[in-house]
Order: C-alpha cells, then structure tokens, then sequence
C-alpha cells in the first residue's frame, strides 16, 4: 500500500478537481503522514487519506463549520449543530470528511501501548489510532 496520489484522489472524489497542485501535494504528504502505510488503518488507509486531505482542503478554503442545522435563504442565515464528538476532535468534526474520518476511526483498534511508526499531531491518527 501507497500513499494516495492526486489522481487517486480524484479518482476518490471528483468534486475536489481543480485544487492547487502545489498545495494539494502538501496536504496530501501531511494525510500520507497521518494515515499512510504503516499506520493503523490498514486497509482503510487510502479512505482515510482521502477524507483527511478533503478535511484540510475544505478548511483551508475557509469552507464548513460543522454540521448544518438550519439554513436561510432570504436573510442569508446559517445555523450548525454543536458537535457530538469529543472536544479533542472539534476541528476535524467541523466538516463533513473529518467527520467520515472520524466515524471511520471509531472502528480501529485502540492498543495502549504503541511501538513503532508514530505521529505528532495528537489524536488525528496514526499508531493507536484512538
């Protein structure tokens, strides 16, 4: 198992088509890092890097802000829902591919002890995965 390429990822999903080159690959190193081989999503990896690079994506676009709950047209008003995920995971719950991580993540083991390959952005993934 790889890490996801850009082709991968829009092969995945389309709707990102377009994203700067540049900074697509960066996200896309960053994911690989999180949740490439050798982490604890196994088969699942390239779905992870997937809904990871979307994540990161649509918040450097300035885009979602967590779950819609209303919404309003004539006087251009929006409402979200406070998240039901635990308040380490607030930033990814904040749009609808790191809440897919998220869920995802939910299904991994969780181990108490780590050994081997691990990462320094806290509770996004890697080893343990919890």
């Amino acid at each position: 198992m790889a890490c996801l390429t850009a082709d991968g990822f829009f092969a995945l999903l389309p709707d990102f088509t377009g994203a700067a080159e540049p900074y697509l690959s960066a996200v896309l190193g960053l994911s690989c890092s999180v949740a490439g081989p050798g982490s604890c999503w196994g088969a699942l990896s390239t779905l992870a890097q997937a809904w990871l690079t979307a994540h990161y994506l649509t918040v450097g676009s300035g885009g979602e802000t967590g779950m819609l709950s209303s919404q309003s047209i004539d006087s251009i008003a929006a409402s979200y829902t406070v998240s039901s995920f635990d308040a380490s995971d607030a930033g990814l719950a904040s749009t609808k591919w790191g809440r897919m991580y998220l869920a995802a993540r939910r299904g991994l083991p969780r181990i108490g002890a780590v050994v081997g390959r691990t990462t320094s952005i806290g509770s996004i993934g890697g080893c343990g995965c919890g």
